[in-house]
């Protein structure tokens, strides 16, 4: 598997399966994706017994005050905290809302058009926040019924994003387009939600930029170009 083109199907029963050294392993072979599932509400009950501790190191404190229906976020953000900073592999994931319980997937790619595939179909399938098949952060948007105030058709997810868009711009530690598109895709967003903002801050003259928006194959930047704070 060190020297082909692997794609990984991964569909556990339980969670004992894909363990740190287990996912340690998968995202240091070469030319790696895989998608594995994970029964995320047994976390919350489960998630202090000696069993579950020996496979996944969430705590009950990690846990508190969190809503079933975002258990599977925590879930990722603890695999994606095993991903060394020295490697390359970007990490996504999907929610998935049964009668039984709460299930998710993650998406992992050492190739930034793998990434930006995956999230193309979970946008496709969730155009709120592209991440779960259920209103995920229970804000009840309409969209075919906006409210007259257009802040309340904002996911909240969005706003955030946005906001940090335009921070990460003006500090500077997102200084060109290839630097935008591509930490864009690792919140979780596509290139058109960092459209949207890119165009607004140089409509307001926040910013200046010559290169054209696009709206995908972020790979195929291979001259960033940058973008000049006024």
């Amino acid at each position: 598997m060190q020297e082909s083109v692997n794609f990984l199907f991964l569909d556990q029963n339980g969670i004992k399966q894909i363990t740190e050294d287990v996912f340690r392993s998968i995202i240091n072979l070469k030319k790696t994706d895989f998608i594995f599932f994970i029964s995320s509400s047994f976390i919350k009950r489960f998630g202090d017994s000696h069993s579950f501790q020996k496979y996944l190191k969430i705590t009950r404190q990690d846990l508190k005050g969190k809503s079933n229906y975002h258990i599977h976020r925590i879930v990722f953000e603890y695999y994606k905290s095993l991903v060394p900073a020295s490697v390359n592999y970007y990490l996504a994931p999907f929610t998935i809302k049964k009668p039984a319980g709460i299930y998710g997937l993650i998406f992992g790619t050492n190739h930034i058009y793998g990434l930006e595939k995956f999230l193309t179909v979970c946008w496709r399938h969730d155009k709120l926040t592209g991440e779960a098949n259920f209103d995920i952060d229970n804000e009840k948007i309409d969209v075919k019924k906006p409210s007259l105030f257009e802040q309340y058709n904002i996911p909240k997810k969005i706003q955030l994003f946005e906001l940090n868009l335009r921070v990460g711009i003006m500090k500077g530690d997102l200084a060109s387009n290839l630097d935008v598109y591509t930490w864009s895709l690792e919140e979780g967003f596509l290139p058109n939600h960092a459209n949207r903002v890119l165009a607004a801050m140089k409509e307001d003259r926040s910013i200046n930029f010559d290169f054209k928006l696009i709206s995908g194959k972020v790979h195929k930047i291979t001259s960033p170009s940058l973008i000049t704070r006024k």
